[in-house]
């Protein structure tokens, strides 16, 4: 058997073979048998060499390398950032009021923004809860909850709520059990 040695064209006879192939009237296949080439070959070289230079990757200058830089540390900081915040977060968060209150007590740690955004709840509503007026109820129920942890204290932190509810009566106050249990002891 008879083989024959792959031919290795030099990189300017590509290029001018391209060059004529492309600027030629005639077709491909009959360029490339005027050269001596393969018809496949020379579609090869056409597809490679003839390429547009100016591809968007090829320019890449300290400018876009810098500003792509800058876009991904941001990246990274907000990525840690809600890292942290999952780390600190507890499994149940149930609730806006719930959800606000930790925001508030959180906000030296992490921004507003971002606590917001994961928590799922508008910017705005934080806000507006932060600086609305509590209501009666809420007024009322900050002054029984002082009252139930003086009952509770004075009790050696034993009474439960039933008795805590009892003792309140003798004071004075009709105060269900449910309403003492939610604030908080």
């Amino acid at each position: 058997m008879n083989q024959e040695k792959p031919k290795v064209y030099t990189a300017e006879f590509r290029e001018s073979s391209v060059k004529l192939a492309i600027e030629s009237d005639k077709p491909v296949a009959q360029t490339a048998r005027e050269i001596g080439v393969n018809e496949n070959t020379l579609h090869t070289w056409i597809n490679k060499y003839s390429r547009p230079v100016d591809n968007i990757k090829a320019v890449r200058t300290d400018e876009h390398l810098y500003e792509e830089l800058k876009r991904l540390k941001k990246e990274v900081i907000r990525l840690t950032e809600e890292r942290d915040l999952l780390k600190r977060l507890p499994r149940t968060l149930q609730g806006t009021t719930v959800k606000y209150a930790w925001i508030k007590q959180h906000r030296g740690e992490f921004t507003i923004l971002s606590m917001c955004r994961f928590l799922q709840v508008s910017q705005s509503a934080y806000y507006d809860w932060l600086h609305r007026i509590p209501s009666f109820r809420e007024r009322e129920d900050e002054q029984l909850s002082g009252i139930v942890k003086k009952v509770f204290e004075k009790s050696r932190n034993t009474y439960g709520t039933r008795r805590l509810k009892i003792a309140m009566f003798h004071q004075g106050l009709s105060v269900g059990r449910r309403r003492i249990s939610r604030t908080g002891l």
